[in-house]
């Protein structure tokens, strides 16, 4: 019976000759020269690290969760703006005592900086993500 760990003539272990493994150290350079093509051309048609992709560490561009993300992301936003306007204005409600003015104030201008925060982020993404050709066009526009 033959000895599994015997070394070939040419000094391998696994039996192949020379020939074979430089034919199968060249299929392997240009497997992986075309999973480098296909990971850049994947990458340009994402729009690369700045679109968001995987390399930013954000969601994919385009991806399923991209929307729930930056809408969860803007609510949070908000919500905080109030809760920390609210807090201010309760906090000057208790050194001053002038409740419940105070909070009321507080509240008013943490939704002011909430909706702020809205519309800038609005316009940030209207400004990145422009209408192509692919969208039909207003019909109000066209009278």
């Amino acid at each position: 019976m033959d000895d599994p760990t015997a070394k070939s003539p040419d000094g391998s272990s696994d039996g192949r000759s020379s020939d074979d493994r430089s034919a199968d150290d060249r299929r392997l350079a240009d497997l992986q020269q075309r999973i480098a093509a296909a990971r850049r051309q994947s990458a340009d048609a994402a729009g690369g690290a700045a679109g968001g992709g995987p390399a930013s560490g954000g969601p994919a561009s385009g991806g399923p969760g991209q929307g729930m993300s930056q809408g969860l992301k803007l609510a949070g936003e908000f919500s905080s703006a109030i809760l920390v306007g609210a807090l201010l204005g309760y906090g000057i409600d208790h050194l001053l005592g002038s409740s419940p003015w105070g909070l009321m104030i507080g509240l008013g201008f943490g939704f002011a900086a909430g909706v702020t925060n809205l519309v800038r982020a609005a316009q940030a993404y209207s400004a990145r993500h422009t209408s192509g050709a692919d969208v039909p066009p207003d019909p109000v526009e066209e009278e």
